[in-house]
């Protein structure tokens, strides 16, 4: 299956603190990758989908496990509406309902430490010198991802015996600020990424 990959890097709306560059703002660093079938998918005809209502994330031995992070309900929310607005409809059970999509979500963050050190000159009666230690600086950012897959469960594949995403979604960017602005840049990550995908309508 052929997917073809549009890419956005979302523009910074939301004035909050400058990190890690003290001239950029956090949210310049958002991006919203998609990825979808270049040819023989009809995504105007799937008609209904199941929403697994609970965000994933991966433990250290790579397996996905239930997330706990707070904004697991808004990662849902936002993408439950956003398929309703495409005009799909819900179903309840995605064994008994036989969903044609089904719609799985997952996250990550990551910590980030850079540590550097100098040797500042110092002055004296006698000339400048090196002290004997060295100046250590420490700083830390944390970065996050939301994956999110459009799984047909018609379609299997017998090599990797899995079904097959017929569209996925990769946001990618700084998971710093209040939770107020993480939140409302995860849903401006979800909103994006069907905007960007205009063929997910059904018909």
């Amino acid at each position: 299956m052929r997917r073809t990959l549009p890419i956005v890097i979302l523009a910074g709306t939301l004035l909050g603190g400058c990190y890690p560059y003290q001239d950029q703002y956090i949210e310049d660093f958002d991006a919203v990758f998609t990825l979808h079938a270049e040819e023989g998918i009809d995504y105007g005809g799937y008609q209904t989908f199941a929403l697994v209502d609970t965000l994933y994330t991966w433990d250290r031995q790579g397996e996905l496990v239930p997330s706990d992070s707070r904004f697991g309900p808004a990662v849902i929310a936002e993408l439950r509406e956003n398929l309703l607005a495409a005009g799909y409809t819900e179903v309840s059970d995605p064994f008994a309902d036989d969903p044609d999509l089904v719609a799985v979500a997952r996250a990550t963050t990551t910590t980030h430490v850079d540590i550097s050190y100098y040797y500042p000159w110092y002055g004296g009666w006698y000339g400048w010198y090196y002290p004997y230690y060295p100046v250590t600086s420490v700083s830390s950012y944390n970065s996050g991802s939301l994956v999110i897959d459009l799984i047909d469960p018609d379609l299997f594949d017998p090599d990797t015996e899995q079904r097959e995403a017929v569209w996925t979604m990769y946001a990618a960017g700084l998971f710093e600020g209040s939770n107020a602005s993480i939140e409302t840049r995860i849903r401006s990550a979800i909103d994006q990424a069907f905007s960007q995908s205009p063929y997910l309508q059904a018909d």
